[in-house]
């Protein structure tokens, strides 16, 4: 629920620039002309878009690789509640908060790198 909340709340913050962009684009009452204000419209609009798909997938991602996620994927790197590595099998796991204001964590093998799964802070 929380992350389908983030993902309407992100979609309803960019449509609004994306309106904003396509507003720019319609022809003012002196006919259409490629200016400046066009090109501010498409960037508004590309940058909307891009935002807008780039945080969906973030939320998707966070929604998906959760601990329940790495353990029905790899049973048998998940023995009661120690984790290994899917890749090099380390038991060596640390957490780390993500910065841009994703109040997650990312789990990560100590050996080799690989990102195991992410966990909401606080939980």
């Amino acid at each position: 629920m929380k992350y389908t909340l983030q993902k309407i709340g992100l979609v309803v913050f960019c449509s609004f620039f994306v309106l904003v962009g396509l507003a720019m684009l319609l022809p003012d009452k002196d006919g259409f002309e490629w200016g400046q204000s066009a090109f501010m419209g498409m960037a508004f609009v590309a940058m909307a878009a891009f935002t807008m798909v780039r945080g969906v997938m973030r939320i998707n991602k966070f929604q998906k690789k959760t601990y329940l996620w790495y353990k029905a994927s790899y049973p048998l790197n998940v023995d009661g509640n120690r984790v290994t590595c899917f890749s090099c099998g380390s038991p060596r796991i640390n957490a780390r908060g993500l910065m841009n204001h994703s109040y997650h964590r990312e789990h990560y093998c100590t050996q080799c790198g690989a990102t195991l799964y992410y966990s909401p802070e606080g939980k």
